[in-house]
């Protein structure tokens, strides 16, 4: 009997102790067994966090029911909040500012959406002809609570501009305007003004989610204590090794890519360089042989020294054949061999204009 006793009391005791422990497990929105960042274990082992959490998927899922959007923005604020903080004041901050503001648009979605499906007669669009679809540019503008039609920018949604579009129709039915003018006029609109107005209600909703982003991170960084030095001394997570290894390949490859334009680089100078020299060493080569031509080939007055001089007469001395080396390119390469060719002897009998001084040059010529 006491052993009985001793067992009800040891499950009285064990039951709410295994009840308690498998509450810790799963107390989040999440799989806590799952848990792989910080921030995820962080939420697991702090009560007060994973009742937000909780709380937080049930906002998202009712605000996600009526806007579609909420996801990206969901997934924006784990990505760039939730998961940079810290610690557990950071997080609760965060989690407070996203409930708040799921909580807001949950219900406000539905208002908006409702809106353009209300009777056209008691709806707030005011429409008179001709319609100026020309204004509907300031949808995007930077004043959203400005009114357009007698609607705020920042409520125009798709809906609106079918609406306008309606009334473009019924405005060209009641014109005496000739049918084949109001085919062009709507297939102007439906081509280039109906597009434009989608594309600046796309880009107000992008400008107005970054806005309230912007907010939130504000709210959060005035909301929050200055962090204590030792806790702004703290090192930053530890990278895991597949993490650093790739950091490290990234550095390397890096570096590498720098030595070699760098090397490339020198490689060009160099070769700017050698060109240069090559240049100037050519020209000066030139000059030379011009130079020595000049000076110890051309035919001048062995007297005077002057290149002004008549030819008086021209004597053939002495003719006779030999042989001379020719090179023919063909088709499987070249061939050298020996030809006959003609060889003659001439006298060249020169007169100097300045001195009168004759002489005379004997020179091989081939025939």
């Amino acid at each position: 009997m006491i052993f009985m006793k001793s067992g009800a009391r040891l499950r009285s005791f064990l039951v709410p102790l295994f009840v308690v422990i498998a509450g810790n497990a799963y107390a989040a929105s999440f799989d806590c067994n799952k848990a792989r960042s910080q921030v995820e274990h962080l939420i697991c082992d702090t009560p007060t966090l994973s009742s937000q959490d909780e709380a937080l998927a049930v906002a998202y899922k009712t605000a996600l029911e009526s806007d579609p959007a909420v996801r990206q923005r969901q997934l924006a604020w784990l990505r760039e909040t939730r998961d940079r903080c810290t610690d557990a004041q950071c997080l609760t901050i965060a989690y407070q500012t996203q409930i708040q503001a799921m909580g807001e648009a949950a219900p406000a979605m539905p208002a908006i959406q409702a809106q353009p499906q209300a009777n056209p007669g008691t709806s707030a669009l005011q429409v008179a002809c001709p319609v100026d679809w020309s204004a509907l540019a300031d949808i995007d503008g930077p004043n959203p609570d400005r009114a357009i039609f007698g609607i705020k920018a920042r409520d125009w949604q798709k809906a609106h501009l079918d609406m306008v579009l309606a009334k473009t129709k019924e405005c060209q039915s009641s014109t005496g305007t000739p049918e084949s003018l109001r085919r062009a006029e709507l297939a102007d609109i439906q081509t280039r003004a109906y597009p434009n107005a989608v594309a600046a209600i796309e880009r107000r909703d992008q400008r107005l989610r970054q806005e309230e982003h912007q907010a939130q991170l504000a709210a959060l960084a005035n909301a929050a204590p200055a962090q204590p030095q030792e806790d702004q001394a703290k090192p930053a997570p530890q990278l895991s090794e597949r993490e650093q290894a790739r950091q490290q390949r990234d550095a390397e490859f890096a570096q590498q890519s720098a030595r070699n334009a760098e090397i490339e680089a020198q490689r060009q100078i160099e070769r700017s360089r050698n060109d240069k020299l090559w240049i100037g060493g050519g020209i000066l080569a030139a000059i030379f042989a011009a130079w020595f031509w000049n000076k110890f080939i051309r035919n001048r007055c062995p007297k005077c020294k002057s290149t002004d001089y008549d030819t008086t007469s021209v004597d053939e001395t002495d003719r006779w054949r030999g042989t001379k080396k020719v090179t023919e390119q063909h088709s499987r390469g070249s061939r050298t061999r020996h030809v006959s060719a003609t060889y003659v002897k001439k006298l060249y009998s020169y007169r100097c204009r300045a001195c009168q001084t004759e002489w005379a040059v004997e020179k091989k010529e081939e025939l």
